[in-house]
C-alpha cells in the first residue's frame, strides 16, 4: 500500500505465497485480492481480505479452480473464474461472476503473524504489567506468558536445568562507601 506518488509504501501481507489483484473494499479499510495462499500445493488461487495494517486476514472464496481479480460496485462484487457447471472436465473457461456482498456475517479469519505480533504487543503493552520492574507481578507475569508461548510454537527449552528461563542476579540496590 502506498501513496498515489509511491512514497510512503507498506507491505501489509506476509504469506509466502502469490498475491495479486489488490482492490479496495468499499470501507477504505480492508483490501481484497487473489492468493494462493490457502493451498500448499500452490494451484488454487481465492480471493481474499486483509485488514490495512495487515491484521484480519479472512478467506473469501472456496471453490475449486481460480478465483481472482476482485472488484466492486455500491453493493456487489465482481470477480474472474474458470469455474462453471458447462465446463466439461479437463477444459479451462473463463468466465466473470457477480455477487452480492454481504457484509457482517461471521468471517473465517485466518491468523497470520501480524496478528499473532499485534496480540503480544497489546498484552506486553497492557498497564497490567506494570512496567515489568524486577520485583513485580508484571514481570513474572510477563515471564509465564513467554514461556506459554514457545510452548506453542515447539521451541525446545535450553535454559538451566531444561527450563525456559535462565536465572541470574540483578543489582537492586546500591550502598555508598564509606
Amino acid at each position: 500500500m502506498a501513496n498515489a506518488d509511491g512514497s510512503d509504501a507498506q507491505q501489509i501481507t506476509y504469506l509466502d505465497a502469490a498475491s495479486f489483484a489488490p482492490y479496495w473494499h468499499p470501507s477504505q479499510k480492508r483490501i481484497l485480492f487473489s492468493s494462493n495462499y490457502g493451498d500448499p500445493k500452490g494451484r488454487e488461487f481465492d480471493i481474499w481480505a486483509v485488514n490495512i495494517d495487515g491484521t484480519g486476514l479472512e478467506r473469501i472464496t472456496y471453490a475449486a479452480g481460480f478465483d481472482g481479480f476482485p472488484m466492486f460496485s455500491q453493493t456487489e462484487s465482481c470477480s474472474r473464474s474458470r469455474r462453471t457447471a458447462r465446463t466439461p472436465p479437463g477444459q479451462h473457461d473463463t468466465n466473470v461472476f457477480l455477487a452480492k456482498w454481504v457484509e457482517n456475517v461471521t468471517p473465517k479469519i485466518v491468523e497470520t503473524g501480524a496478528d499473532r505480533i499485534m496480540k503480544d504487543i497489546v498484552w506486553f503493552a497492557d498497564p497490567a504489567r506494570e512496567g515489568r520492574g524486577v520485583g513485580l507481578p508484571g514481570l513474572e507475569q510477563s515471564g509465564a506468558y513467554i514461556e506459554a508461548r514457545m510452548r506453542e510454537l515447539g521451541l525446545k527449552p535450553e535454559g538451566g536445568g531444561g527450563e525456559y528461563r535462565q536465572p541470574f542476579p540483578v543489582m537492586t540496590q546500591l550502598k555508598p562507601r564509606r
